[in-house]
């Protein structure tokens, strides 16, 4: 161990040329910090002298030209280059840069004193100047209106003229410090090879303690000299250890057990950090997990509703609930609450968050889902009433007349018992309650359905054909049997409706890698371009179809959607404006 006195003498010298060397930078850095500011308060009052010759109209509308007069202007009178820029960071005018030629200077945003101004009002920063390849000194104000920005001026001198001053600053301190700094360089050296060595080693066995789950205490052997810090450390060591290991466990505890959650969950704390979060906050709010714990919140949650509510409730510690519309599509529930200890509020607040976008469709399903079967029910119900009333008043009394009215009353029961029957055909589809799978041949299975329609092909004048004659005798799939013959029977029934005088229609089927592909061609009216993309909506009719069926239910489609659905299989359509309609479907053979 080394003589006391020595270490003490060591000590002092250390210290001398550490006092030495922070008086010399505190002195330079006072004294540039001076000078930057004197530079700084003659720029401003430039600008704020040019302010008052201005329009600030000018920026709003990016009045490229008459900013191009005033940084003209402001260079004429102070000598300094002038730049105009807009608020996201473009050059609106520069007085050393042609209009014409603005679109080759690349955006100025992230340029050090843009970023300083819209942080403070104002900024400063010296660079070489990728316009004209100098090294310049920038001074930048932000331009106002109603208190928002809308702008940035800036202005540009030569550093050499900076330089020049600091360097002067600095050989003064230099000539002052050099000879106190010398005296101690030998004895400060010898002092800090001594020190650094065992310093070192301290370093690197504390950091070798983040890699280990148990904790080992630091030996002093071999630097006696650093026992008292030895030992302290070791102790704190060791409780800081002890706590973070406890709160990892905690936090992946809760952490596993959140993540199951639907739910987002985060705590913020008074600092604006986020302390906890799970995966469905991350997901919901399009987050990436390393950004959520580096920074502020307000500089990775871009919501501003959310961002403005979390300001609130910090301020005024109320809880807020709201449901909102977030981007694109989707849609949020959001509950904000301050979180208490003991009745006292800690100033951290917890957020729950969840994605109701499904939510939001199917209320908006509902609602129109009602809308259009008020509707759809008034109409046949009016005509009936109407035709009742008249009948009751005794108003009729051609035997003749009221046969006829009767038989309107009996067609529009009639349009009013198969909406209710399509309707309960499309809630026994929503709720799975109306088929399971089978085992039956396919071919025999469609012969029967294509025989019920004879009778009414007949009365019409359509021609039916069909391919099934290509099908395997025992072909045999599994499926719903129930769910099929619907769909099919919906299909032809449309096929017939909407067909010309005697048209034709066409029923094919064949196997396509384990699925079986249907589809029914007519050459009826077919369907407008425009709305092909509404067609399979509940209720939903062409204006063709209801000008030549208006009994139509509007639910005959939407069922053949649902059932395929159910089916596994996949559904489509070809079709133009009276051409005629393909309607197709797929389902999987077993």
């Amino acid at each position: 161990m080394k003589n006391f006195l020595n270490k003490k003498i060591f000590y002092i010298i250390y210290f001398a040329i550490f006092i030495g060397i922070l008086l010399s930078v505190y002195l330079y850095d006072a004294l540039k910090y001076n000078l930057f500011k004197e530079i700084e308060s003659e720029l401003a009052k430039k600008i704020a002298i040019t302010r008052a010759h201005m329009d600030i109209e000018d920026f709003e509308n990016k009045n490229s030209p008459m900013l191009k007069v005033y940084a003209d202007e402001i260079k004429r009178n102070t000598m300094l280059r002038t730049t105009m820029i807009d608020k996201i960071g473009y050059v609106l005018a520069d007085s050393d840069v042609p209009l014409a030629e603005l679109d080759s200077v690349e955006n100025h945003l992230f340029r050090k004193e843009v970023q300083d101004a819209l942080r403070s009002g104002r900024g400063m920063a010296i660079r070489t100047s990728a316009t004209i390849n100098k090294r310049l000194l920038y001074y930048c104000e932000t331009v106002k209106k109603q208190g928002r920005v809308i702008g940035f001026i800036r202005l540009a001198m030569f550093a050499p003229e900076l330089d020049a001053r600091i360097d002067f600053i600095w050989d003064i301190i230099w000539k002052i410090s050099i000879l106190f700094v010398f005296s101690v360089a030998i004895a400060a050296t010898v002092l800090t090879l001594l020190y650094n060595r065992s310093q070192k080693s301290i370093a690197r066995d504390l950091i070798s303690q983040r890699q280990k789950k148990k904790f080992k205490p630091l030996s002093d052997e071999g630097r006696e000299e650093f026992h008292p810090i030895i030992t302290a450390l070791n102790q704190y060591s060791y409780k800081l250890h002890q706590k973070v290991y406890k709160t990892k466990e905690k936090q992946k505890r809760l952490g596993f057990l959140y993540d199951f959650f639907n739910e987002g969950i985060a705590l913020f704390d008074d600092n604006d950090q986020v302390l906890f979060f799970n995966k469905a906050f991350l997901n919901i709010l399009k987050i990436k997990q390393d950004s959520a714990f580096d920074e502020p919140f307000y500089y990775w949650l871009h919501f501003p509703p959310l961002v403005q509510d979390i300001e609130h409730i910090q301020k005024n510690q109320e809880i807020i609930k709201r449901s909102i519309k977030y981007y694109g599509d989707t849609y949020i529930e959001y509950e904000l609450l301050p979180v208490k200890e003991s009745d006292e509020l800690t100033g951290n607040i917890i957020l729950r968050i969840r994605d109701i976008t499904q939510i939001q469709k199917l209320e908006e399903i509902r609602q129109a889902f009602i809308t259009n079967a008020s509707h759809e029910l008034n109409t046949p119900l009016s005509s009936i009433n109407g035709y009742l009333e008249t009948l009751l008043s005794g108003t009729v009394k051609d035997k003749k007349k009221q046969t006829e009215f009767l038989e309107k009353i009996q067609k529009q029961a009639s349009l009013l018992i198969n909406l209710v029957r399509d309707l309960n055909d499309l809630a026994k589809s929503d709720t799975e309650m109306i088929d399971s799978k089978t085992y039956f041949e396919l071919k025999p299975f469609l012969i029967k359905i294509m025989k019920k329609y004879n009778t009414k092909l007949k009365s019409t004048g359509i021609e039916l054909s069909n391919n099934f004659d290509c099908l395997a005798d025992d072909l045999t799939v599994f499926s719903y049997q129930n769910y099929l013959q619907k769909i099919i029977s919906n299909l032809l029934d449309n096929a017939i409706q909407y067909n010309k005088k005697a048209g034709k229609i066409f029923a094919r089927v064949e196997l396509k890698d384990k699925m079986i592909h249907v589809e029914v061609e007519d050459t009826g009216i077919g369907i407008r371009e425009s709305e092909k993309d509404r067609i399979f909506e509940l209720l939903y009719r062409t204006e063709d179809a209801r000008e030549i069926y208006s009994e139509g239910t509007g639910m005959g489609l939407t069922i053949v959607y649902n059932f395929v659905q159910r089916m596994d299989g996949k559904l489509g359509l070809k079709s133009n404006s009276g051409e005629g309609t393909i309607i197709w479907f797929e389902f999987p053979i077993e």
